[in-house]
């Protein structure tokens, strides 16, 4: 009898002993889990050629208490050589000098330098153009969706920001739209101080018809002008138009050649034929009276002969 309760304790000390070992390798198992998710949770170290990181970077250009423009990335990462500066979701928002603007540029990567102070954007690059009072009056418009809001959305590549002249450019090919159509250019120029965007070479322009309620909006504000105030805008903004000139313009035209020609009752100024033949003078004689010619022979008129 006392050896079958032995065998009955050694077996229950067996089973003992390996709920405990397996209760001991549980819980090692779940530290070295835990220990596993903290470690892949936990931000990547710092590489030997970064400085620091941090959540946010930030930095405008004011003038005369008036903020110019803004630069904010959601990211940041210093190197500690060659005063680089890697920016992550990179925003750009001009207001311009007058802070009549509210322009957007947007891209994923940027790399700031400080010496000089440069930013350039190697990715695609979005720029959204707007004026301050269209923000206002469109807040909630979706781009695209209401011609009304006047923004002008191009895309484009390997963008370089100058902080100190407020300037982008790049020499890439750019895809834009705006409310009245769409184009290609390759380069482009943007200056954030005067809100002036030049499309540098091979511009290629698609153009829509403009909607009812978008010709009245230019209509009312073109009837708020002279006709002298509208042209100096419309050059001032480099803009393209050509005029549509009365009678009366016309005959005041600079490019119209006039020529004097004699009449019964005095020299007339009249409007030059359009012709002109390299190195053919033309002369013009003077209009005759009633009855000048009529001494002059007549040439008789050759009659067909019947068969």
């Amino acid at each position: 009898m006392r050896t079958s309760q032995a065998a009955r304790y050694a077996r229950w000390a067996a089973v003992a002993a390996m709920l405990l070992t397996m209760t001991v390798a549980g819980v090692y198992a779940r530290r070295a889990w835990q220990a596993a998710q903290v470690k892949k949770k936990a931000p990547p170290a710092v590489p030997p050629t970064v400085q620091q990181r941090s959540a946010e970077f930030s930095f405008s250009k004011v003038e005369k208490d008036r903020t110019l423009f803004t630069v904010r990335a959601s990211r940041a990462t210093e190197f500690k050589e060659g005063s680089r500066n890697l920016l992550e979701d990179v925003w750009i928002i001009i207001y311009g000098r007058t802070g009549e603007r509210l322009d957007n540029i947007h891209t994923s990567a940027c790399e700031y330098t400080s010496n000089p102070e440069r930013i350039l954007c190697a990715g695609e690059v979005h720029m959204d153009l707007e004026s301050a009072e269209d923000a206002r009056q469109h807040p909630s418009q979706a781009p695209g969706e209401n011609p009304l809001a006047r923004v002008i959305h191009l895309r484009t590549s390997n963008v370089s920001f100058d902080r100190e002249s407020g300037e982008a450019r790049t020499d890439q090919p750019v895809v834009f739209r705006f409310p009245y159509g769409e184009g290609r250019c390759t380069g482009l120029s943007y200056s954030s101080l005067q809100g002036v965007v030049r499309l540098l070479r091979d511009v290629d322009l698609t153009l829509a018809p403009p909607a009812g309620a978008v010709m009245e909006t230019v209509g009312d504000s073109f009837a708020q002008l002279t006709r002298d105030e509208l042209l100096k805008k419309l050059a001032d903004a480099d803009i393209a138009f050509a005029e549509v000139n009365t009678m009366a313009d016309l005959a005041v035209h600079p490019h119209l050649r006039r020529i004097e020609v004699g009449t019964p009752n005095g020299k007339v100024s009249y409007a030059a034929p359009a012709a002109i033949f390299v190195g053919e003078p033309r002369h013009y004689g003077a209009v005759p009276g009633i009855g000048d010619h009529s001494e002059l022979p007549k040439t008789p008129r050759a009659r067909a002969k019947s068969s």
